[in-house]
């Protein structure tokens, strides 16, 4: 065989490779195919590649939301959480769902340290009333515990029982909240015993305080009458001493 046709099978051979071993992101042509193959990966737990197939989905339909929301999601499970972030921000402003988008980045602003941010993001959904209402509202009490903001949280465990009143882990949050109540009712006891008793040292203090202001007082009274009493008895000896001599 000359050189030239081993070098055209080997080639061939190459392209042969590389078309199987792509066939499946080159086979993609529409938008949906790109989306389908990217939940595929997403199912298979690959994130990055899944978020390679919606980013292709994005680019030939832009003004798709879920395309966007998706690729963030396969940015937070891979840990690229601005990425992830950003990725939000464009699904917000395509029209996303921002029920379901708000609640996910409340997650991944948690996440990220975020809490302050968390926090809105769980308010937002709380307060739209939507289908994430009582996870935010839960996400936010657990939130609320990690920061140790303990008369909200159990404002929003009580709130979030009252949502949903058969929810699984109604024992345990019923028993987080009987421990803060009492946790937070020794707080302002050891408070109260420890205002009165400042206000008993400050008491002391103004009495103690009366008591010298009254001696240093009758101390100066007393110290005039002294005085005048002892210069006028030496002028009388003294007198007295000199008409002796003159007689």
């Amino acid at each position: 065989m000359r050189l030239t046709d081993r070098c055209h099978n080997v080639k061939y051979v190459l392209t042969i490779c590389l078309i199987l071993c792509f066939q499946g992101f080159l086979g993609a042509q529409s938008a949906e195919e790109w989306f389908n193959k990217g939940i595929e990966a997403f199912k298979w737990q690959k994130p990055n590649d899944a978020a390679a197939y919606f980013i292709k989905a994005a680019e030939l339909n832009p003004d798709s939301p879920d395309y966007p929301f998706y690729t963030g999601l396969c940015y937070y499970q891979a840990k690229r959480y601005s990425d992830a972030e950003a990725e939000y921000e464009k699904s917000l402003k395509n029209g996303g769902n921002t029920d379901l988008i708000l609640f996910q980045r409340g997650n991944l602003r948690w996440s990220m340290n975020n809490y302050q941010g968390a926090l809105d993001d769980y308010t937002l959904v709380v307060n739209g009333g939507g289908k994430n209402a009582s996870a935010a509202l839960l996400n936010r009490a657990n939130l609320e515990l990690n920061m140790k903001k303990y008369n909200l949280v159990i404002k929003d465990y009580t709130d979030y029982l009252a949502m949903k009143p058969t929810a699984p882990n109604r024992a345990n949050i019923e028993k987080i909240i009987a421990l803060l109540s009492a946790e937070i009712k020794a707080a302002e006891l050891a408070e109260a015993r420890r205002l009165a008793e400042e206000a008993k040292r400050a008491e002391e203090e103004a009495r103690r305080r009366a008591l010298m202001a009254e001696a240093l007082e009758s101390l100066n009274n007393s110290g005039d009458g002294t005085r005048s009493i002892s210069e006028g008895t030496e002028t009388i000896h003294d007198e007295f001493s000199e008409s002796e001599l003159e007689d």
